[in-house]
């Protein structure tokens, strides 16, 4: 924070990687937003979400790729989807689901500003994320953020209905849009 006060910008200094090995651009955007939040820096809070929002824009541009799931690390439960080794593809969407993890652990409510501006970069990509077990996982199980989703998407207009899978069974998630009364 000091140095975003001092310069305007705070960089992600590559000795973080040291104390911090998993620590992702995305990560740091998250902590910069939490910190400024907390000492009601208002700029340092708009910066971060702008810097984390124009990265998850060029992540969901890029598309999901098709065939296997990315996310689903089942057959391979020791993976490591931060390895130098790992797909760049999958690398990158997952860093992004796990900062989400982040982000909803890390803020207060649905009024957040950062929560409300990445459900509206969400939205249109629902169908896609949907597909992703990691994502599935994510509204299932991450306090707020499945109902955060649904609740926006209500307000514009829609009526979403989920259905959880059960244990063990293999089932497509589903999601279902109907107009709402």
């Amino acid at each position: 924070m000091i140095q975003y006060i001092q310069d305007g910008v705070y960089i992600f200094n590559p000795n973080m990687r040291l104390e911090y090995e998993n620590i992702t651009l995305l990560d740091l955007h998250v902590h910069a937003y939490v910190v400024g939040n907390k000492y009601d820096v208002a700029k340092l809070c708009d910066h971060a979400i702008g810097e984390y929002i124009n990265i998850v824009g060029m992540v969901l541009s890029m598309g999901l790729p098709s065939g296997e799931d990315p996310t689903d690390f089942s057959h391979n439960p020791e993976f490591d989807h931060k390895h130098i080794d790992a797909d760049p593809v999958s690398s990158v969407l997952n860093s992004f689901l796990d900062s989400l993890v982040l982000v909803w652990r890390n803020t207060v409510d649905g009024n957040d500003m950062l929560r409300q501006a990445i459900i509206e970069l969400l939205k249109p990509h629902i169908n896609q994320l949907m597909r992703l077990k990691f994502f599935q996982t994510l509204m299932m199980d991450l306090t707020g953020f499945g109902s955060d989703l649904i609740g926006s998407l209500a307000e514009d207009g829609f009526d979403v209905q989920t259905w959880p899978t059960m244990g063990g069974v293999q089932q497509r998630a589903r999601v279902k849009f109907v107009t709402a009364i």
